[in-house]
């Protein structure tokens, strides 16, 4: 692996953090049924974020997030809700899910290179 492999990998995560910030979860979901899901999905954020900080940082410590398939699973079975306002708010969820796990596998990737 080159240098020029890994700033690009660290830059494509840096890129990814920008993204992500473009998108914010409220303090508490609009809907008493997102509640699980909105708890889910800060608690992901958390530990993605202070991965990401020690990986720009130059950790090499690569761990996964235990609960990452839970808020899948939570995701998949709000978007079969009845109600459309909470599917759309479940797909705002979605997005930002998305944004978090690119951002996950990016650090991996980073991590990779540099061992």
């Amino acid at each position: 692996m080159t240098n020029q492999e890994s700033d690009n990998a660290i830059m494509q995560l840096r890129q990814a953090v920008i993204a992500q910030k473009t998108i914010n979860l409220e303090e508490s979901p609009s809907r008493q049924e997102l509640n699980n899901l909105h708890t889910r999905l800060r608690a992901y954020d958390g530990f993605v974020s202070q991965l990401v900080i020690a990986v720009i940082q130059g950790d090499s410590l690569s761990t996964e997030y235990e609960e990452r398939s839970a808020v899948q699973r939570e995701l998949e079975q709000l978007q079969a809700h009845t109600d459309p306002m909470v599917r759309r708010e479940v797909r705002k969820y979605a997005q930002y899910k998305q944004r978090l796990d690119t951002m996950l596998e990016l650090a991996h990737t980073v991590i990779n290179q540099r061992k």
